[in-house]
């Protein structure tokens, strides 16, 4: 009987190891064919559509570039697909090369998603070509969004904002965002500083830039600093009603930016964000369930309290989170807790 039992122990194992090595197999060879079939959509459309309209010149490719990022995505939804999730891992550096994806590659066969995924669908297509592409997040007191930023052979810096059809463009002479906000600064209109694809230009979003307003590449280092307007009664942001949306509403009304909705890491790992304060106020996170303490690496160090975490904030000691510090979890794209509602409240010193 014993021996019967470690007979049928053996079946067991070696039909659970074929099984495992042929699904692993399976996953290999579904990721090469995807993988190919994104390359050959991409790189096929780039060079269709420069033969269509001509690239004899920078300014005609980088054009075609935009108008079709622009076009593509102009009439869809905003709901990132389902297989968007899975994007940080197949395009990991780590991957070997044969197997992983190049940035953007999913968002330009899907065609759908926000600012970002515009954004990373012109990246892959411009890399294509020859250029290296850098997506560039700004953040104003008001709204954040996602533009690319186009380095050419030559080194010329050009910032293209596909989502709505804008590339920085100034008396003859491509732009950087840095130059796109120097120039805002210094009381020029957004309107004079891009050339636009479509016929009706939105230029709201950098109608919002100030001196305040930061940028920087997607993973290479950003520091969101804002501050509080002297607080003389508790204020709220949101409800508790299990939801960020309201705190993220609420935060563009108070001129803090959108970005202090959740703790822990969720669109850049190599983010900061700091909130500062003009007079001595208590800051309390009332998070969407319990305080996940694993991922909340903050300074001053929180009280914590079931689903709430308060710090005492000075203008001399700023809040600050730091998203460079969370520890990597599975999956990735569930490093982070969302915050139900903030609140703030002044603190009287006699």
């Amino acid at each position: 009987m014993c021996c019967l039992v470690v007979k049928l122990k053996n079946v067991l194992f070696k039909k659970l190891s074929y099984f495992f090595i042929i699904f692993f197999f399976v996953i290999i060879l579904s990721l090469l064919v995807f993988r190919q079939v994104a390359l050959l959509l991409g790189g096929q459309q780039v060079n269709e559509l420069l033969r269509a309209h001509g690239s004899e010149s920078e300014f005609s490719r980088i054009k075609v570039l935009t108008e079709t990022s622009f076009v593509q995505f102009q009439n869809q939804t905003g709901e990132r697909p389902w297989i968007y999730p899975i994007s940080p891992y197949i395009t990991n550096r780590h991957i070997p090369k044969f197997l992983r994806f190049p940035p953007g590659a999913l968002e330009t066969v899907f065609g759908e998603g926000q600012c970002e995924s515009v954004a990373a669908s012109l990246g892959f297509m411009a890399e294509t070509i020859g250029y290296s592409v850098y997506q560039t997040n700004i953040i104003t007191n008001t709204r954040a969004h996602t533009g690319m930023t186009l380095v050419s052979p030559q080194n010329e810096s050009i910032y293209i904002d596909p989502l709505y059809g804008l590339i920085g463009y100034y008396q003859g002479q491509f732009l950087s965002f840095k130059e796109v906000q120097r120039l805002i600064l210094s009381g020029v209109e957004p309107g004079r500083l891009f050339y636009a694809v479509g016929s009706k230009p939105d230029f709201s979003f950098y109608q919002t830039i100030t001196a305040e307003s930061v940028s920087g590449f997607q993973g290479q280092g950003l520091v969101i600093n804002f501050t509080l307007d002297k607080i003389d009664q508790t204020i709220t942001l949101g409800a508790v009603d299990g939801a960020p949306a309201d705190v993220i509403g609420a935060g563009e009304a108070l001129g803090i930016s959108p970005h202090f909705h959740y703790i822990g890491s969720r669109y850049d790992r190599s983010w900061q964000r700091m909130l500062r304060s003009k007079n001595a106020v208590k800051i309390t996170f009332i998070m969407v369930g319990d305080v996940q303490e694993s991922i909340l690496k903050t300074s001053p160090l929180p009280e914590i309290s079931g689903n709430r975490a308060s710090w005492w904030v000075t203008p001399a000691d700023p809040l600050r989170l730091y998203d460079d510090q969370t520890p990597y979890k599975w999956p990735l794209h569930k490093n982070y807790q969302n915050i139900d509602q903030v609140m703030i409240e002044p603190i009287f010193v006699n």
